[in-house]
């Protein structure tokens, strides 16, 4: 695993790196954060983002929207500060969305081993990014194995396929059940 490469390093890419067409971030220390970032990147065309611990569903939406939410109160203070907000504060200070574009190049991501893979992503990645071509999935967590896999993914999956784009997906076993 590279350590050194990080939500900081990764804030630095467009400045120096605006018309990277191809990046591997596997293995990394990125977080969803870094995601974010990553979308500056508009040339941006290939994508490694598999076996990241820190790597959600969340992130990839971020990457593929241009767009990141976060708390306001996460936002102010210093990180593991921790703020008293009665329930008034607390609801007014629900989210806020930054948006910084997208990369909207992007043909091919792999993000295998990524974690809280939800519908919401699939449907984003069908409607947000319109070049995408191979999307790799496997090995992920965030479906019950219980209950299957829901009609809203299916839609999305199937939307995605009828964009063309070739889906790898299959949920990651843990002692022999399948998430």
């Amino acid at each position: 695993m590279c350590k050194g490469i990080t939500d900081t390093f990764i804030d630095q890419l467009p400045e120096f790196f605006s018309k990277i067409q191809t990046l591997d971030l596997s293995m990394t220390s990125i977080t969803s954060r870094g995601c974010f970032h990553l979308a500056s990147l508009t040339s941006l065309q290939n994508l490694n983002i598999s076996s990241i611990s820190e790597l959600d569903g969340r992130g990839i939406i971020a990457l593929a929207t241009g767009k990141h939410q976060s708390k306001i109160s996460d936002a102010e203070g210093e990180p593991g500060d921790k703020q008293q907000l009665s329930a008034d504060e607390e609801s007014f200070r629900i989210q806020y969305t930054i948006d910084r574009g997208r990369v909207s190049q992007l043909t091919t991501i792999s993000a295998q081993f990524a974690t809280d893979v939800n519908d919401l992503l699939f449907e984003t990645l069908a409607t947000q990014v319109p070049h995408l071509r191979n999307l790799d999935l496997r090995n992920c967590t965030g479906f019950d194995a219980n209950v299957g896999i829901p009609s809203s993914l299916k839609q999305s999956l199937r939307l995605l396929t009828t964009n063309g784009v070739k889906v790898a997906f299959s949920r990651r076993k843990t002692s022999g059940v399948e998430h």
